[in-house]
């Protein structure tokens, strides 16, 4: 487009010598350019059947993906609480905003954030909140129709987590499958599904009457980690097991670096007891780590 190239022009003869006043220009310029470039949001949500969907499907899954991220932004401001209650002011932070619709895919974009409002800084250098309470949403949920490691690992995640899951899957039983697909500024994309079969078997996962709570020592080689679900691997040799579990997002740069090592990992487990006295399978996060020439805790 002649516009587009007249401003990509006027953007390379500008000074870049760090000045205030270059930036606001270099803004404004990537403002007035953003107006005529063609721009698919960041987040799609999909319907995986075939079949049309109706009004309400489509009203229930979107209140639910935004309640659910809501309850995701929650634990992002205040990482150390698991509060069930949703602020209002959470709420209205991290509005998904539907932009369009094609068959049963919907493209939704985040709120723009006050400093990128201003023009102060690049917009593609933010992450609002919505987008980042989105990205651990899909990073709870399944990579695939097939993905039971994640979706097995729910009992074990944070209170607010599981609360957000739970609120979508209430809505994904009753309509369709849905696959989300979030797509990054530097290429790549973020992508989960959560079928009808798995959204199902959610309720039964979270619906014991109390947590029997332990803690667990396991030595074994560290043989696996899935970044983006934040899943542990350690295979114990001796007892001819494998222990699988949840990582906290501070904790991933740990276990990279004792990859293919033997560690000594302090293990919280969580196994639900229900009324009947039926005992669930038991789930794994890891609490500390260290290899054997280490002591616990770093």
């Amino acid at each position: 487009m002649v516009i587009i190239d007249e401003i990509n022009a006027k953007l390379a003869a500008l000074p870049d010598d760090g000045s205030r006043s270059s930036r606001l220009r270099r803004n404004s310029y990537l403002a007035f350019r953003a107006r005529f470039e063609a721009r698919v949001p960041p987040l799609k949500l999909r319907f995986d059947s075939s079949r049309a969907i109706t009004a309400t499907d489509l009203a229930a899954v979107t209140k639910a993906l935004q309640d659910a991220t809501a309850r995701s932004a929650m634990l992002i401001i205040h990482p150390n609480q698991d509060r069930q209650r949703i602020s209002a002011d959470v709420r209205a932070r991290v509005n998904l905003l539907p932009r369009s619709q094609s068959g049963n895919t919907i493209f939704f974009d985040f709120p723009r954030s006050v400093a990128e409002q201003t023009d102060i800084i690049r917009g593609d250098e933010l992450t609002h909140l919505a987008e980042h309470a989105v990205r651990e949403l899909i990073e709870a949920l399944p990579e695939s129709g097939d993905d039971y490691a994640t979706l097995e690992a729910l009992p074990g995640r944070r209170q607010t987590i599981r609360a957000a899951i739970k609120t979508l899957a209430s809505a994904v039983k009753d309509t369709d499958s849905i696959s989300l697909t979030l797509e990054n500024p530097g290429g790549g994309a973020e992508r989960s599904v959560l079928t009808v079969e798995q959204a199902r078997e959610v309720p039964e996962l979270l619906s014991a009457t109390r947590e029997e709570v332990s803690e667990v020592l396991v030595t074994g080689l560290m043989d696996g980690i899935r970044t983006r679900r934040r899943l542990f691997y350690i295979l114990d040799d001796e007892h001819q097991r494998e222990y699988v579990g949840s990582v906290e997002p501070s904790q991933l740069g740990l276990v990279q670096g004792v990859m293919g090592s033997i560690v000594e990992a302090r293990l919280r487990k969580v196994v639900q007891v229900k009324a009947d006295g039926s005992r669930s399978h038991p789930t794994y996060a890891l609490r500390s780590l260290s290899t054997q020439q280490e002591g616990f805790g770093s």
